[in-house]
């Protein structure tokens, strides 16, 4: 029976340990970061990944895996039987729109609590962001003649 729960965890943690032996190549390098084209891309954080502390933090790896992957397919399900009967192109009621957000946000937020996240700001203002801020800070990675959409964002990107 204790090689069923080491079996378990070993599976459990086997994707995160592999994680961190394939990325090895991704911890700054000086030399190799001198380049800020590629500065984007530096995974700044590689440092704080243990194999150690994996252990105590991918235990119940697959299970939320799963059950992320389900939430996600219920999600994708319930918006589907919402809109039946409403056209790609046709605007829909202000009710069933009203539906839609209630079932979406209430599915997205289940995932965040499979992934461990329990603190999310829902109300986020789009307009509150300066524009000509964000195409000045893009620009030192794109060159200095990218001149990036005037279209404010659709998605708001909360680690950024």
């Amino acid at each position: 029976m204790l090689w069923h729960i080491v079996l378990y965890l070993i599976l459990n943690y086997l994707p995160m340990w592999y994680t961190i032996y394939a990325h090895r190549h991704l911890r700054p390098d000086k030399v190799r970061d001198q380049d800020l084209k590629f500065a984007p891309f530096i995974c700044y954080d590689y440092e704080s990944w243990s194999y150690f502390w994996t252990i105590f933090t991918h235990a119940f790896f697959w299970p939320r895996f799963i059950g992320v992957w389900s939430l996600n397919f219920i999600c994708c399900l319930s918006a589907w039987i919402i809109m039946i009967g409403a056209g790609p192109f046709e605007t829909v009621s202000e009710q069933r729109l009203a539906f839609f957000q209630m079932s979406n946000n209430f599915w997205s937020r289940q995932m965040l609590h499979l992934y461990g996240i329990f603190l999310w700001t829902v109300n986020v203002e789009a307009n509150s962001v300066d524009q000509e801020e964000i195409l000045n800070e893009y620009r030192k990675f794109l060159g200095p003649d990218w001149a990036g959409s005037k279209i404010k964002a659709g998605v708001h990107v909360s680690n950024h």
